[in-house]
């Protein structure tokens, strides 16, 4: 039987994980192993501003941009409209199976909710109702927008909760020495409460993996 700590390659081209050098990293980022405590709530009404320039992600069927979403101060309250950094998960307008993909997971957030461990979704915009990068679009809740989006009428985008860390495999890499089994056990946790989640409200998700794990 090899060494656990005997050097070897991935697929991935990295060395071997040593266990035996698996120790908390000197300064560890805050939250690598919280849960959420304030769940994303869907926004009717508030207003999005798309940066498409600025892609934190790009795959076969959609490209994530940065986007920062305005929310509506209180009808006859002093507070300043809110405004956070969020995520913009734009399907490919060019392939018909990339936009119904989107439709699907845009239906499918609105019915998992908000439940715990799972990426929070605002709603749906029509990115047609910009006219340009400085242009706010609306954020329509599921519902509302559903059988115009499913007709084709519009370029419709996902708003999501913006995860600042990245992917699970992501952070792996970067902080390879700095995984050790507490923060395996953590991740394994919020990963359970998400399916247990996604199975009460009748789906599975059918490609875990760390590339789509946040």
């Amino acid at each position: 039987m090899a060494s656990a700590a005997a050097a070897s390659s991935n697929g991935a081209g990295l060395p071997q994980l040593d266990i035996n050098r698996c120790v908390p990293p000197t300064a560890p980022p805050p939250l690598a192993t919280s849960e959420k405590l304030a769940p994303v709530e869907a926004q009717d009404g508030a207003t999005v501003l798309v940066n498409r320039k600025k892609v934190i992600g790009a795959g076969q069927y959609a490209t994530v941009c940065m986007g920062t979403i305005e929310f509506p101060s209180t009808p006859g309250s002093a507070q300043q409209p809110r405004r956070e950094a969020c995520a913009i998960k734009i399907p490919h307008a060019d392939n018909l199976d990339a936009r119904e993909l989107g439709l699907i997971e845009a239906a499918a957030l609105w019915q998992a909710g908000s439940a715990p461990q799972t990426v929070g979704c605002y709603g749906l915009v029509n990115l047609r109702d910009a006219d340009d990068e400085k242009s706010g679009c609306e954020v329509n809740l599921w519902p509302a927008v559903a059988s115009r989006a499913i007709a084709g009428d519009g370029e419709w985008a996902l708003v999501l909760e913006y995860c600042e860390r990245g992917s699970c495999w992501s952070y792996m890499t970067e902080y390879r020495l700095g995984m050790d089994a507490e923060l395996f056990c953590a991740w394994a946790r919020q990963l359970a409460m998400a399916l247990v989640a996604l199975k009460a409200a009748g789906m599975a998700h059918m490609d875990i993996k760390g590339h789509n794990m946040l």
